[in-house]
């Protein structure tokens, strides 16, 4: 169900600390809403926030930010993950 192998969702927070509606998404679209997730995280230190925005449903909210976290290579990613952990991370 949770992609374990993907190195980006690995940061994601535990699989039980995950809201439901996100473990009941198909693959393609945990992919991209993870990914925003952890970028919003990032900017505003709020996972509640982070989640709230991620999980936001309906146009042109989906097209947008499917198209932002596209723009953001997964080594970008990682490497402000390296820089600023999040809770739980060391």
């Amino acid at each position: 169900m949770i992609e374990h192998d993907d190195p980006v969702l690995a940061l994601l927070p535990a699989v039980d600390d995950l809201p439901i509606s996100y473990r009941e998404l198909p693959t393609r679209e945990r992919a991209w809403r993870g990914r925003l997730m952890l970028m919003t995280w990032i900017l505003t230190g709020n996972e509640t926030y982070a989640w709230s925005v991620a999980l936001a449903d309906g146009e042109p909210h989906n097209t947008e930010s499917q198209q932002l976290v596209a723009s953001v290579p997964d080594d970008r990613l990682l490497d402000e993950l390296r820089r600023r952990p999040l809770r739980g991370q060391a």
